[in-house]
């Protein structure tokens, strides 16, 4: 699965409605409402950078189990190097909003990296051997959802 861009991020939250309200008032549509209109429309600039000739190579890594590229967020890093590639990316987004968008897409994507990279780490809580958490079960970063891990679960906690 491949890196998506702005077109196939709006069309996932019109195939996805969800129940937002704002106001007291319902919203039927994220993507044409004036309240989130505009804020729809900068995080699809973003997802628009990744698939960028100019910047393809600073936005992506080649994922080796699928072959395709993928969005540098979900990079376990392994290196100083990954380190480095990850951070020139979180740059480009950062600089396209001037640091100001709280949630970039990338937040939930490094978050969710590192449940997959450290599951002995999360079952410390007592839930469950490793196998059974949030890091493992479930969740395999990027082929969870392109950028939106919706299908992220704990089946430990769903079980208690």
């Amino acid at each position: 699965m491949g890196v998506r861009n702005g077109a196939e991020f709006i069309a996932g939250l019109n195939a996805h409605p969800k129940d937002v309200w704002i106001a007291g008032r319902q919203v039927g549509d994220v993507t044409s409402d004036l309240a989130f209109r505009l804020p729809v429309e900068s995080l699809a600039g973003l997802f628009d950078q990744q698939v960028q000739p100019e910047l393809r190579d600073i936005m992506t890594y080649q994922d080796e189990e699928s072959g395709q590229p993928a969005g540098l967020s979900f990079l376990i890093p392994r290196s100083r190097d990954d380190l480095v590639r990850r951070r020139a990316a979180m740059q480009v987004w950062a600089e396209a909003t001037f640091g100001l968008m709280g949630r970039s897409p990338d937040y939930l994507n490094t978050v969710l990296v590192a449940f997959v990279d450290a599951p002995e780490f999360f079952a410390q809580g007592g839930r469950g051997p490793p196998e059974q958490n949030a890091g493992t079960t479930g969740l395999r970063g990027k082929q969870a959802r392109r950028g939106i891990c919706a299908r992220c679960r704990n089946s430990s906690a769903r079980a208690g």
